[in-house]
């Protein structure tokens, strides 16, 4: 990996890519409309999204039909899953660059290399700010995965 203070390393699930930084010194809270916000909120939270008093009734969940009940906790598992292994490519990111801060041989390297394949059994319990994942790369992650519709940011 390079060491360029220009450059911001993004990883997807596929890919990583080397692009510019926009400038990290002040963070852009993305702000999302009330479409935008329900999609995102049903699912990182799931069903408890609706039991929220200040944006929906009381009874809302109770009336809501069981099928879509269980559409969003399909869709908010799924997303949980698709972000545990986004997550821990970013902690296989952040580890490779501590060893090769540490260790500047590569006899060392290789013997504490770690697997480069994430593993789905294995539960990241970092949440995604101590990760550096921002709320923008978690959305374009889930339409990437086809979560979250393709004009998510145009509703």
């Amino acid at each position: 990996m390079q060491n360029n203070d220009n450059l911001r390393l993004v990883a997807t699930t596929s890919t990583l890519d080397y692009s510019r930084k926009v400038n990290t010194n002040t963070p852009v809270a993305i702000s999302l409309n009330k479409r935008q916000a329900e999609l995102y909120g049903r699912l990182m939270i799931g069903v408890k999204h609706y039991e929220d008093k200040k944006l929906y009734p009381a009874d809302y969940v109770a009336k809501m039909n069981s099928l879509k009940k269980k559409k969003i906790q399909h869709l908010s598992r799924r997303a949980h899953w698709e972000l545990n292994l986004f997550k821990q490519q970013m902690l296989i990111l952040q580890t490779d660059k501590l060893m090769d801060k540490l260790f500047t041989t590569d006899l060392f390297k290789k013997l504490l290399s770690l697997d480069e394949q994430v593993d789905p059994k294995f539960k990241c319990k970092l949440s995604p700010k101590d990760l550096g994942i921002r709320k923008e790369d978690i959305i374009n992650l889930f339409i990437k995965k086809r979560i979250l519709p393709q004009n998510f940011f145009e509703l």
